[in-house]
């Protein structure tokens, strides 16, 4: 091959690389504009969701997101917060459903699969919450959440000797905590242990004196009262509602689990 035309194959080969470099640098100029475009709208997607929650508007926080999540469905984030905001809808199967949703995006994550233990123990299915706390509490056996829903769950299915072992071991970490003293209370009472019952709830008095659960209780230990029915008490240290799982709050009304969940166009599962 001639010097000529060595110099011209490199031209053309030059010429040939830059053009492939320029359309490079502008799909990835591209792709940050997009990805920086949807950054912004997630963000404020969320921020009108948190406006509606703090309002006590469910129904508008899950709307507010309807978008966003068309368009990220496995995003974790999206999914692990329209989750929390069913929960407190009382829509307990769609909460669930994305509970679940955001631990396939992150099967590793922790606070997933205890968030998703109240929806599910909302809906009654113990050993299901069971499997969840367990998961959690074999990488984190001090997770507070976990030990405390997870008593709360033996406790519901009359388990009540596993239930105390589980809060006994809470009281031993957390000792003022008057929702820990109550879930000790309530599995000593379907123990019939009675005097260490009253003890607890004498307990959870001297930390919050006007602690109207403790005192109702107490009201009802003297009278006699022997052992506690599996539907008594939710443990939250101040309600007896079906609604309230310890240390999650409560749903607003017992949705139908049916057709399109409400606020959105997310569809069933």
């Amino acid at each position: 091959m001639k010097t000529a035309e060595i110099k011209g194959w490199l031209m053309a080969m030059a010429v040939i690389i830059m053009t492939v470099s320029a359309w490079g640098l502008f799909a990835a100029e591209k792709i940050t504009a997009m990805n920086s475009q949807t950054q912004d709208e997630l963000r404020s997607a969320l921020a009108k969701s948190y406006q509606s929650e703090w309002a006590f508007k469910y129904d508008e926080a899950v709307k507010a997101l309807n978008q966003v999540y068309k368009a990220n469905p496995q995003n974790y984030l999206i999914n692990y917060r329209i989750g929390y905001l069913y929960y407190m809808l009382g829509s307990y199967e769609y909460s669930k459903g994305f509970y679940q949703n955001a631990i396939k995006a992150s099967p590793e994550s922790l606070e997933a699969r205890t968030a998703c233990m109240l929806p599910v123990l909302a809906l009654g299915k113990y050993s299901e919450a069971d499997d969840l706390a367990k998961q959690v509490l074999s990488e984190d056996p001090g997770n507070y959440y976990a030990n405390l829903r997870y008593a709360y769950s033996l406790r519901m299915q009359q388990k009540y000797d596993q239930a105390d072992k589980v809060a006994m071991k809470l009281r031993k970490m957390y000792p003022t905590d008057t929702t820990v003293l109550t879930e000790v209370a309530l599995a000593k009472w379907g123990m019939k242990d009675l005097e260490s019952a009253k003890a607890a709830f004498n307990e959870i008095l001297n930390i919050s004196s006007d602690n109207k659960y403790a005192k109702s209780m107490l009201e009802t230990l003297s009278g006699g009262a022997g052992g506690i029915g599996a539907n008594t008490g939710m443990g939250t240290g101040n309600t007896t509602g079906a609604g309230n799982v310890p240390g999650g709050g409560s749903g607003s009304k017992d949705m139908k689990q049916k057709g399109k969940a409400p606020g959105s166009n997310f569809g069933k599962f």
